[in-house]
């Protein structure tokens, strides 16, 4: 099993990516449903990307854990952040 510290290093490698990306995080767990899942926070520039972009990065972050874990993408969860917000936290 892949664990989050990798992870986070293979996704920060990646490349291609549509707007440049401040870091991760990602956490593996159970969901509400009692699956196994992982959940992904990205980073991003202020202001957030338009809702098209942060779509389209979020199949691809999907598909790159996927990838990475060989696992299901339907339990990959991703969700973005702006910088300011990354900064309160």
């Amino acid at each position: 099993m892949t664990g989050v510290h990798e992870l986070e290093s293979k996704l920060q490698k990646a490349e291609d990516w549509p707007t440049p990306i401040h870091g991760w995080r990602v956490e593996r767990g159970t969901d509400a449903l009692g699956q196994d899942a992982v959940w992904v926070w990205v980073t991003l520039s202020d202001p957030l990307p338009n809702w098209t972009v942060r779509s389209h990065m979020r199949r691809m972050v999907r598909e790159a854990v996927a990838k990475i874990t060989e696992s299901d993408p339907s339990w990959v969860y991703v969700r973005f952040r702006d910088e300011s917000e990354e900064n309160e936290a």
